[in-house]
């Protein structure tokens, strides 16, 4: 009888209200974060962008150099080091992440101390490029330290890595 479809009827749209709330909201928060996803992974294509043409320009020096350090645990760092040019890379892959509440300084060290050149951005994968900017051309190594969290004015700890430029 027709009272009965008129009941299946609003019973249908009982349900259907929430059913189609809920997948229009499930897809806005989807579509917002492959936004945010879409927007990262273009700033981290263009970091490693300008990275390797940094990177390149410093290996392509007629005194281009590097460094490498391997480390017990599969971690790797090199030190991609121009004295003419005055410039060198950090390169780093397999990095365990820094302990809670601390961070991974990196420092270019000299026959005058050792110089803060900034806290390293470690990936999901452990890895990060870090252009060494500054008097690098004095530096005799490049260190990192475990620092507490947003970095000190000198190292509180000895070196985690220790890359000796001398030798390059």
């Amino acid at each position: 009888p027709p009272a009965d479809e008129l009941a299946a009827r609003r019973s249908r749209r009982r349900w259907l209200g929430p059913v189609v709330g809920t997948a229009a909201a499930l897809a806005l928060v989807l579509g917002a974060g492959v936004g945010m996803l879409l927007s990262d992974l273009y700033d981290r294509i263009e970091e490693l962008e300008t990275a390797s043409g940094t990177m390149l320009e410093v290996l392509a020096a007629p005194d281009a150099s590097t460094v490498t350090l391997e480390g017990p645990d599969g971690e790797v760092a090199r030190v991609v080091h121009s004295p003419s040019r005055g410039e060198a890379l950090f390169v780093a892959d397999g990095m365990d992440p820094a302990p809670t509440d601390h961070a991974y300084e990196l420092w270019l060290i000299g026959e005058d101390g050792a110089r803060s050149v900034g806290l390293l951005d470690l990936d999901e994968g452990g890895r990060t490029v870090h252009r060494l900017q500054g008097d690098v051309q004095r530096a005799v190594a490049v260190g990192v330290t475990v620092e507490p969290e947003g970095g000190s004015p000198e190292p509180t700890t000895d070196p985690v890595m220790l890359l000796e430029l001398s030798d390059a």
